[in-house]
């Protein structure tokens, strides 16, 4: 099952890469957050959260 959520977020990341240059590396870095657990992140309200969904929110204001 774990292999099948990974296919699916190298498939994503190659498409935003090709929607918007830049954007699929910075859906890689945040997988790579979410995966190493680098930062505390917030549960997502209501039902997701009940289940232990969380949220990672990146502040793309800045970039390029």
């Amino acid at each position: 099952m774990m292999d099948a959520a990974v296919q699916e977020a190298i498939k994503a990341a190659a498409w935003y890469k090709l929607e918007q240059p830049g954007l699929g590396v910075e859906l890689s870095e945040a997988f790579d957050i979410i995966e190493e657990g680098l930062l505390p992140l917030p549960p997502i309200p209501d039902e997701a959260g009940y289940v232990g969904a969380k949220r990672l929110i990146l502040d793309r204001r800045n970039s390029g």
